[in-house]
């Protein structure tokens, strides 16, 4: 993980190890977290995920949370507000296929826990916003052009794993504005 500016970049934080993690800087008065977690390979990587989320969280979101936060990148976990794409259309959980159940579930259940850790900490997923405020309606599609453990054709859904956020301070100074509905 890392960053290119044209602007000097002031390193705050680095939290990584292995080529996964997060790095925190402050580049024009805006606070960065680009973040790769750590892939998906077995369910036991959600708790590693959880553990570097909530490291980001103590280190850096909530000593930064003053100023206009934006964190993004490779989350490789799903998010609940996204628990409709994750529904197969006769209703079955994406945790009844093999593939995706090894990457994302414990226990028969998706495992949303790294994102929701992040919403705890007041941060907000910017597909749901605009200028103006919340939307009821996500503004992104997924971040994969395929399926995860199947091709889109087989009627699975395809995975949304990677997200910007911004924190409070970030949404009352800017205004987030989608070039497409979907990206």
């Amino acid at each position: 993980v890392g960053f290119m500016s044209k602007s000097p970049i002031e390193i705050l934080e680095d939290i990584s190890t292995g080529g996964h993690g997060a790095i925190a800087a402050r580049i024009d008065g805006i606070i960065y977290v680009t973040f790769h977690l750590t892939t998906f390979a077995d369910t036991t990587d959600n708790m590693g995920r959880l553990a570097q989320v909530d490291s980001v969280v103590e280190n850096i979101i909530s000593k930064y949370s003053d100023e206009p936060l934006l964190a993004m990148g490779d989350m490789n976990n799903p998010s609940p507000l996204d628990a409709d794409r994750y529904s197969t259309s006769g209703g079955e959980n994406s945790c009844d296929d093999s593939g995706f159940a090894a990457n994302y579930c414990l226990e028969g259940e998706i495992d949303y826990s790294p994102i929701q850790h992040l919403f705890d900490a007041e941060m907000e997923d910017l597909c749901w916003y605009e200028a103006g405020g919340k939307l009821s309606v996500n503004q992104c599609s997924n971040s994969c052009t395929t399926g995860i453990w199947g091709p889109p054709s087989d009627g699975h859904s395809t995975a949304k794993i990677d997200f910007i956020f911004g924190n409070k301070a970030f949404l009352e100074k800017y205004d987030v504005i989608h070039s497409r509905t979907h990206v």
